[in-house]
C-alpha cells in the first residue's frame, strides 16, 4: 500500500530527478531529441554489443573471468600502476580507494570543496568508513590552495582531532566545468604530499580527456599519485563499470571490501568487453566530444548578447557551463525551453543560474547542428521577450 509517507517521498525523489535529469516524460520516447544532460546516457554501440555478446566469461569472484581480467590488465598498464579492479560504479571505486587507504574509523581524507567524492556521493566514506572528510576550497580551475592544504592536515596527536591519512583530487574537474588540472600544480601537490607522508587519490573518472586535452598519455597525469580511477561509462559509451587503480596491496584490501559491499558480480567479462572496446575505440576519438563542446559553447556566445554566456577558457574537454543573466531569465526556465522545442535538447540545471551541457559520443553532426539551432531559437525567444518587457514598462 501507498502510505502518505511514500507518497510524499516519490513526490520529493520526483522532484529531484527532474531538477537533475530534467522532465522526461514528454520527450523520453522522441526520437529527435538531443541528450546533453551528461555523457552517461550513451546507448552502446552495434560493434560494442557485439563484443559484450561475444565475451568469454568466468566467475569474477574467483577472479576466473578471462575477459575481466584482461580488461584489468589494460586499465592498470594505462594509469602506469601495478593492479586494478573492475567495479560496478566510479562511487564505489572511490569509496574503495578511501576505505583501502583510511583503515581506521577516525581518520581524514582532505579533498576539494566541489569535489565529486565530497558533493554526489552520498557521504559514503562516512556512512560506510567513519571517515571524516575535511574540504578544502576548490579553485576555478579545480585545484585548491597547497598552502591550505598544509594548514589543515592533522596528526594524530591531539585526542581532540582526526588523523589526516589521505588527499583526494578529480581530474577532470567536473563541478569547475571540465577542467583539466594544471600539470605544474599536479607536480607541486605530489611534492607537498610526499612532505607530508600522505598518499594521493585521483577520482579520475574522465581522466582519459584530461589526457587527450594535453596530447599525454594517462600515466602522466599520475606520477606520484598511489591510486586512482576510470569510470567506462562516463564519456566512453560502456553501459556500467569502472576501475580503481594502484597497488597489488590496495587492490587486495579494495577487493574485500567490495565483496561485503556487495560489489562482488559473477560472469562480468560481458560487462568488460563494453570496456575493453571503449578503450579501443572510443577513447582515440575523445578530441571530437571536445570539439562539439566548443561549438556549443561559441553559439551560446555569439547569439546570448551577454546575457546567456560561456567562458570559452574554461571549456578544456566535453563539458559546457552555460551563465544565465539574472535579469533574463533562470537556469530553469531554459533548460524548460530547451526541453520542449520543436527538436528538443535536454541540459541540466546546475545551479539557479547555471545549466550544463555535456557532449559524447552519440551526439551526431546531425544532432549537434539541430543542437546548435536548438539553442539560437530559445535564446532568440527570451531577449525578444525581454525587449518586449522593457518596452512595454516605458
Amino acid at each position: 500500500l501507498l502510505t502518505s509517507h511514500t507518497m510524499v517521498g516519490g513526490r520529493k525523489a520526483v522532484g529531484l530527478a527532474r531538477r537533475f535529469y530534467g522532465n522526461w516524460s514528454s520527450y523520453s520516447n522522441t526520437s529527435k531529441t538531443v541528450d546533453l544532460r551528461s555523457d552517461t546516457v550513451t546507448s552502446p554501440c552495434t560493434g560494442m554489443r557485439e563484443a559484450m555478446a561475444e565475451a568469454i566469461v568466468g566467475d569474477d569472484v574467483y577472479g576466473e573471468d578471462p575477459t575481466t581480467l584482461l580488461l584489468e590488465s589494460r586499465v592498470a598498464s594505462l594509469y602506469g600502476m601495478e593492479s586494478s579492479l573492475f567495479v560496478p560504479s566510479g562511487t564505489m571505486a572511490n569509496l574503495l580507494a578511501v576505505l583501502g587507504h583510511c583503515m581506521g574509523r577516525g581518520q581524514e581524507v582532505v579533498l576539494g570543496s566541489e569535489s565529486h567524492v565530497y558533493l554526489w556521493e552520498q557521504g559514503g566514506v562516512a556512512q560506510f568508513g567513519g571517515v571524516h572528510t575535511r574540504p578544502v576550497r576548490n579553485l576555478a580551475d579545480g585545484t585548491f590552495s597547497l598552502e591550505e592544504l598544509r594548514r589543515v592536515v592533522q596528526d594524530d596527536q591531539d585526542p581532540h582531532s582526526t588523523s589526516t591519512s589521505l588527499v583526494c583530487i578529480e581530474n577532470t574537474h567536473n563541478s569547475t566545468g571540465g577542467r583539466v588540472l594544471p600539470m605544474d600544480w599536479l607536480k607541486d601537490l605530489v611534492t607537498t604530499c610526499s612532505d607530508l607522508q600522505l598518499p594521493l587519490h585521483c577520482d579520475g573518472a574522465r581522466l582519459l580527456h584530461s589526457a587527450v586535452a594535453l596530447g599525454v598519455q594517462p600515466d602522466y597525469l599520475l606520477e606520484g599519485v598511489q591510486s586512482a580511477t576510470l569510470c567506462l561509462s562516463k564519456g566512453l559509451g560502456a553501459p556500467v563499470g569502472s576501475c580503481l587503480v594502484g597497488s597489488a596491496q590496495l587492490v587486495r584490501r579494495a577487493r574485500r571490501i567490495r565483496k561485503a559491499l556487495g560489489g562482488g558480480m559473477r560472469q562480468t567479462g560481458v560487462l568488460s568487453a563494453a570496456g575493453l572496446y571503449a578503450l579501443d575505440h572510443v577513447y582515440p576519438r575523445l578530441g571530437e566530444d571536445h570539439a562539439k563542446a566548443r561549438r556549443l559553447a561559441e553559439v551560446v556566445n555569439s547569439e546570448g548578447e551577454g546575457m546567456v554566456t560561456v567562458n570559452l577558457d574554461m571549456v578544456e574537454t566535453n563539458i559546457v557551463l552555460v551563465k544565465v543573466d539574472r535579469k533574463l531569465s533562470t537556469a530553469r526556465r531554459m533548460v524548460e525551453l530547451l526541453s520542449r522545442a520543436d527538436w528538443p535538447v535536454l541540459a541540466l540545471e546546475w545551479d539557479s543560474h547555471t545549466l550544463r551541457l555535456v557532449t559524447h559520443r552519440d551526439i551526431t553532426e546531425r544532432s549537434l547542428s539541430c543542437a546548435e539551432d536548438t539553442i539560437r531559437t530559445v535564446l532568440k525567444s527570451l531577449l525578444e521577450d525581454r525587449k518586449t518587457e522593457s518596452g512595454n514598462k516605458r
